[in-house]
């Protein structure tokens, strides 16, 4: 019995083999076929994807134009080009300018060129280039230039936004510093907002690495800050699908505020970590709140008062309010460690409710 079935298997396969349907070259046919409409399918879905991409693209541009009047500032570019086919990029923008309409002095923001390319077959990614540096001008100075930058956005399938990721590096601030690199990271937390209860809507990350200041001015302590980094929770959801300066109002009406999680300062030899708060007033003027403990913060506000920055007065009593509780953390430290407060509001700079500094606004 097995033999006849291994036959007759055998026999209908040398049938198979024999007949002109699967010859060499219906099979390269069949293939050919098979492969041109996998390909035109790709084509035709990352096309429509495009598309998609396209119009989401100007409305978003239409909607922040609006959000920017809403502030007294605007942009402008001189020309902006859209393309649907893959392998060129999705938008390109020349001459991208962000200024303020009202003010003493002009401000602008200037980037050369602005490519962006979205994910092969996603249309909630897309990545902007800014193949050009970019440049800050106060006046008829510019006073900022980076080499290098980009950013992506990634939205969810309702097209909000889920994660915004913006990065310079090769600052030159002149006459003032040069930074390697600074991160700007924003994740929604998409949190369902319960009653009574004010829970956060946004987790935002900004790291600020290698700032090397400029060496012909007196800073304190030394010439190079090591890292900068914060983390906040933005608390309570701000809505700004008509107005985002109403969305504002709204949001700190319902008790809004940011949570600072945490804040690192290496400055050799400071070292501080801290967490706090930041609230606004009705003229969106924050007023912020810190715990920190640290080490060599006297020395830093030391220097500071010697080079004229902090208010004589007020670092004097601070000083003999922080040495009070200051402590070797080891033995062999070289410098105290202490916690404390540190607060901003009203333009006045306070350690220990201590004001130190009054910032003319």
């Amino acid at each position: 019995m097995k033999d006849k079935l291994q036959n007759l298997l055998s026999s209908f396969t040398n049938r198979w083999n024999q007949t002109k349907f699967w010859s060499y070259d219906n099979r390269l046919l069949i293939f050919s076929f098979l492969f041109s409409f996998v390909l035109m399918f790709c084509f035709i879905a990352v096309t429509m994807i495009r598309n998609t991409m396209i119009h989401s693209f100007k409305t978003e541009l239409l909607k922040l134009e609006k959000h920017l009047n809403e502030f007294q500032l605007d942009l402008a570019y001189d020309n902006i080009e859209f393309n649907n086919i893959f392998f060129y990029p999705l938008v390109k923008i020349d001459n991208l300018q962000i200024y303020n309409l009202q003010g003493r002095e002009l401000w602008k923001i200037n980037i050369a060129t602005v490519t962006g390319r979205p994910e092969i077959f996603s249309s909630q990614k897309l990545n902007l280039s800014f193949d050009t540096p970019i440049s800050f001008s106060y006046g008829q100075k510019t006073t900022l230039l980076s080499a290098n930058a980009g950013l992506k956005i990634s939205a969810n399938q309702q097209g909000n936004f889920d994660t915004i990721h913006f990065h310079m590096r090769s600052i030159d601030i002149k006459d003032f510093a040069k930074i390697k690199k600074i991160s700007f990271d924003i994740r929604s937390l998409h949190s369902m907002q319960q009653e009574a209860l004010i829970m956060p809507s946004l987790e935002i990350h900004i790291e600020i690495r290698d700032i090397e200041l400029n060496g012909l001015l007196k800073y304190p302590l030394s010439s190079k800050i090591q890292r900068i980094y914060i983390k906040t929770n933005v608390m309570g959801s701000i809505s700004i699908n008509d107005s985002l300066h109403t969305g504002l109002e709204n949001w700190l009406q319902n008790g809004g505020f940011a949570d600072i999680q945490k804040l690192v300062i290496n400055w050799n030899p400071l070292t501080l970590v801290g967490r706090g708060s930041i609230n606004f007033n009705e003229q969106l003027h924050p007023r912020i709140n810190l715990n920190t403990s640290s080490k060599a913060l006297i020395e830093l506000l030391t220097d500071s008062q010697k080079n004229g920055f902090l208010d004589r007065k007020g670092v004097f009593v601070a000083n003999i309010l922080l040495n009070a509780k200051a402590f070797k953390l080891h033995k062999d430290d070289k410098y105290l460690t202490l916690t404390t407060p540190i607060s901003y509001q009203d333009n006045k700079l306070a350690i220990e409710n201590v004001t130190v500094k009054t910032i003319k606004p």
